[in-house]
Order: C-alpha cells, then sequence, then structure tokens
C-alpha cells in the first residue's frame, strides 16, 4: 500500500498583520509517545480555540460589511487551521463557504484556491473522486489564469492521488508535468519533491534504472541546495 503523501495546500493571499492572532499550530505526538505533558496540551488547545474564535468574529464582521472578499479569505484562513488540526468536516464547509463567494464575485484565483484546499481536505476525508474533480476545476482555472505555480501545486496533489490508486501512468504524467513547469520557475523545492515522486513510482514499478535516475536528481537538486 501507498503511502499517504503531504497535500499543497493553498494559504491566504495576504498575511496576518501584526495585531492579529499568529496561525501556530502544534503537531501531535507520533503513535503512543506523549511528547507534551497536561500543561503545554492545555495551551495548544488554548490556541487552537482563540485561532478559531478570531477567524469566525472576522469573518461575521466581514459578513455584516458584505466585505465578500475578505470574508473568503478569512474562510480560507480557517479552512486551513481546521485541516491542520485534522478537523476535516469542518475544513470542508470553510473552503466551500469560499468557494461560493469567489463564484459570486467572480474572482477566480481566489477559486482556484478553494478548489485546491478543498480537493485537499476530500482526500484527507476519503472521497478520492471529488478530490480529483477539484483538483481538476482547479487546473482549468490556473491554464486561464496562466498561474504557473498553482498548476504545478495542483499537478503534485492529482499525481498523489493517481499514485494512491496505483494508476502509475497517470501518477507519472502529471509528476513528469509538475517537474516541467518546476523546472521553469527555476523552483527547486518543486523539482526535490517531484523527482522524489517519481523515483518512488518507478521504484513500485520495478522499474530501478529510471528509480534512481530520478533518485540521482533528487540528490543532485539537494546538494545545489546546500551549497547555496
Amino acid at each position: 500500500m501507498n503511502e499517504k503523501k503531504a497535500e499543497d495546500i493553498e494559504g491566504p493571499v495576504k498575511p496576518p498583520k501584526d495585531d492579529e492572532v499568529p496561525f501556530i499550530m502544534a503537531e501531535k505526538p507520533a503513535g503512543n509517545e506523549k511528547r507534551h505533558n497536561a500543561m503545554n496540551e492545555g495551551e495548544h488547545s488554548r490556541s487552537l480555540d482563540e485561532q478559531v474564535k478570531h477567524l469566525e468574529r472576522k469573518i461575521r464582521a466581514y459578513s455584516k460589511a458584505k466585505d465578500k472578499v475578505n470574508e473568503g479569505e478569512a474562510l480560507s484562513s480557517l479552512g486551513i487551521l481546521y485541516y491542520k488540526a485534522n478537523r476535516f468536516a469542518e475544513a470542508k464547509s470553510c473552503h466551500e463557504r469560499h468557494l461560493n463567494l469567489a463564484k459570486a464575485i467572480q474572482n477566480k484565483r481566489a477559486e482556484k484556491r478553494a478548489y485546491c484546499n478543498l480537493g485537499c481536505t476530500y482526500r484527507r476525508i476519503g472521497d478520492l473522486d471529488k478530490a480529483v474533480e477539484c483538483y481538476e476545476q482547479g487546473l482549468r482555472l490556473v491554464k486561464e489564469l496562466e498561474d504557473r505555480l498553482g498548476e504545478a501545486k495542483l499537478l503534485n496533489n492529482l499525481g498523489n492521488i493517481f499514485e494512491q490508486r496505483s494508476d502509475f501512468d497517470q501518477a507519472v504524467y502529471c509528476h513528469q508535468k509538475r517537474l516541467s513547469v518546476a523546472r521553469e520557475l527555476k523552483d527547486l523545492d518543486g523539482e526535490s519533491k517531484a523527482c522524489a515522486s517519481l523515483g518512488n513510482i518507478y521504484h513500485l514499478l520495478g522499474n530501478i534504472r529510471e528509480s534512481i535516475n530520478y533518485y540521482e536528481k533528487l540528490v543532485a537538486c539537494l546538494k545545489y541546495k546546500l551549497g547555496k
């Protein structure tokens, strides 16, 4: 069985201002290992609750002011917050509301981000068909917007789903396209991830020569990054 890979989610356009609650999430302890004592866990819970309440207040204020652009941005941020906290039903609701607002004001960039994040959430819920549908809608929009970085993220997410389904031909196609975009953008992180994915897929297919080829390219990328 293939290991699930991390998705590329799309964050808000504008970073939080200095007076806003910072978006800091604690990692969950792995397995049964207890990394935090009861006091630390309480602090992290309060931190999450504070962030949620802060964003909910902003959403209500923007909705009352009929400011759909900022309401959508706040919903997107809240959806990502829920997503990182593994509260996927709430994340899905936020991203669906963001998508509806983006469509209402015909903001294609916001619509593309909402589709990307909604697709990531559907994948975590386990509805791969809906995830693919969202990513494909996002890819349709990035072509209109000529958003190459957004295209790379969506290709990565789509390729990961095909790999999860053992549809390796489609997975290779997506990750090779992602690799091409990453090279065009001189995006070393994207190039490294694409090479790692392709190396893994070819290893699963038993094509050790091609697997080594992509892992060697991955090592070359990492060495170049260390050199810089």
